[in-house]
């Protein structure tokens, strides 16, 4: 990796983590560009490999995916380290007349307000690194069910060949969003599987791109 590619790359991480909490107001837009519109129909891919009445969300962000389940499940929860996103999430739901009070929660992963074995699943949707962090692994081990699910979609590698489908996936590229080789995949999962979790690969094709969603439940 040449120096003004690392210069690039450390820049936009910069500017990603504003954009997650002092430039949170402009995330929506953000996302919608970068992803050429498809941003909410990716993360509602993962609504199909949820399972259970109690379902916990880790970084939910500006709300999109709670608002969703919501709709369906009194019973959704969401936490979120940013403040900026916490008041983003809960305008949405609130303007929307969603059941919201006491589901949002200000917390990191690695430390969930929760009690053991509270939840039939976790999911997280474009985790950043947190989400392979061990503690991270351990916090979800605790407070998932015996007979718990995590989901998690984890990256997308943007499909098209016009120069805004190939910018894109370039851009994705610099900052860590297109899918890892497996074997560098695995290792990062490993985690996961040393707190009894089965871990499974899955990918999902669609117009705007490739899925890669990790679904892990216990093999105990």
């Amino acid at each position: 990796m040449n120096l003004s590619f690392r210069i690039l790359s450390r820049f936009l991480h910069w500017f990603f983590h504003l954009l997650y909490h002092q430039l949170a107001w402009m995330y929506d837009f953000v996302a919608w560009v970068v992803s050429l519109g498809n941003w909410k129909l990716w993360i509602y891919q993962v609504i199909p490999f949820l399972q259970g009445n109690y379902i916990l969300e880790l970084g939910h962000g500006p709300g999109h995916l709670q608002k969703k389940l919501l709709g369906k499940n009194p019973h959704t929860f969401g936490i979120d380290a940013s403040p900026q996103m916490g008041s983003l999430a809960h305008q949405k739901l609130q303007h929307h007349k969603k059941v919201f009070y006491g589901k949002l929660a200000r917390a990191r992963a690695q430390a969930l307000p929760f009690s053991l074995q509270t939840f039939n699943t976790i999911v997280a949707t474009f985790p950043s690194e947190y989400i392979f962090d061990p503690q991270t692994a351990g916090e979800i081990s605790r407070t998932l069910k015996t007979d718990g699910k995590l989901v998690i979609l984890l990256s997308v590698l943007p499909s098209g060949k016009t120069p805004a489908h190939l910018l894109i996936k370039w851009l994705f590229n610099i900052t860590g969003q297109t899918p890892l080789p497996e074997t560098a995949l695995k290792q990062y999962l490993k985690p996961f599987e040393q707190n009894g979790f089965e871990v499974h690969i899955n990918f999902i094709e669609l117009p705007g791109g490739r899925l890669l969603i990790v679904t892990a439940s216990r093999n105990d």
